[in-house]
């Protein structure tokens, strides 16, 4: 006897999305935050991050995990 073939499409299965972005050197904060909120309109972007300046980099990680998308 042949077994029904299972298909998972994301649905009602408890996925998890974990998404982590690195700021490092002269990377801008808005920038990536546009960029994040880009591909992930529902990734937090964390509290106020200062602009880098000469003799002070950007050094940052925002990371989140995601249990619920709107593409699902």
């Amino acid at each position: 006897m042949q077994e029904p073939l299972l298909r998972l499409n994301g649905v009602n299965e408890n996925l998890q999305i974990r998404i982590q972005t690195k700021l490092h050197g002269a990377d801008v904060p808005q920038l990536v935050q546009q960029a994040m909120h880009t591909l992930f309109p529902e990734f937090p972007i964390p509290p106020h991050q200062p602009n880098p300046s000469l003799g002070n980099a950007s050094d940052a990680v925002w990371e989140a995990v995601m249990y619920h998308s709107s593409t699902f």
